[in-house]
C-alpha cells in the first residue's frame, strides 16, 4: 500500500511475527506475507536477533517465492552480517526476484545478546558502527569499480 502525498510517497509495511520454534515463525509469517499482499501492503518487516527463529534472509527468500509484489524490509544488524555478506544477498535477491528490497539497519539487541556475541560497544559507537555499515552497503551497492573503504570498523580493499 502507499500513500501518495504532494511531496512524497509513504509505503505501508506489516510486521514480522515472533514465535518460539521455527517451524511456527516460518507458517506465521508467510500467513503475514499472504495477508500483506492480499490487502496490499508494500512489505513486511523481517526482524533479525538471537532470538528470530529463521534466518532473516533466509525468510525475506521464502516471502519473495510466496508472493508476486511485496518488498521485504529486511533487518540488519551489523553484529550478526559483515556489509560486504549483506551487500551479496541484496544483490541476489533482489536479481533473482527482480524486486526491491528495503533495509532496516539497527544498533542493537538486548544486552545480554550483546555480551553474549562479545560486542562491548556502548551505544554511541554502536550507532557510529551502523553508519559505517550504511556507508559501506551503500558504496558496495552503488559502485561498477572495485570499492574501498577504510573506516574504524570496517576495512575493504577493492572489492568487488
Amino acid at each position: 500500500m502507499e500513500i501518495t502525498l504532494a511531496d512524497r510517497t509513504i509505503r505501508v509495511f506489516t510486521i514480522s511475527p515472533r514465535a518460539s520454534n521455527a517451524t511456527g515463525h516460518l507458517r506465521d509469517l508467510l500467513a503475514v506475507a499472504d495477508w500483506t499482499e492480499h490487502y496490499g501492503g508494500s512489505g513486511v518487516l523481517v526482524f533479525t536477533g538471537n532470538d528470530v527463529m529463521v534466518e532473516p534472509w533466509v525468510a525475506t527468500q521464502a516471502i519473495l517465492a510466496r508472493t508476486t509484489r511485496l518488498m521485504p524490509l529486511v533487518a540488519i544488524n551489523p553484529i550478526y552480517m559483515h556489509p560486504f555478506s549483506a551487500a551479496r544477498f541484496v544483490m541476489s535477491i533482489s536479481r533473482l526476484y527482480e524486486r526491491r528490497l528495503f533495509l532496516n539497519l539497527v544498533t542493537g539487541t538486548a544486552l545480554n545478546y550483546l555480551a553474549s556475541l562479545n560486542d562491548h560497544l556502548n551505544h554511541d559507537d554502536r550507532y557510529d558502527r551502523v553508519l559505517e555499515y550504511g556507508q559501506v552497503l551503500l558504496g558496495l551497492l552503488a559502485s561498477p569499480q572495485p570499492f574501498t573503504f577504510a573506516g574504524r570498523y570496517y576495512q575493504l580493499d577493492r572489492v568487488q
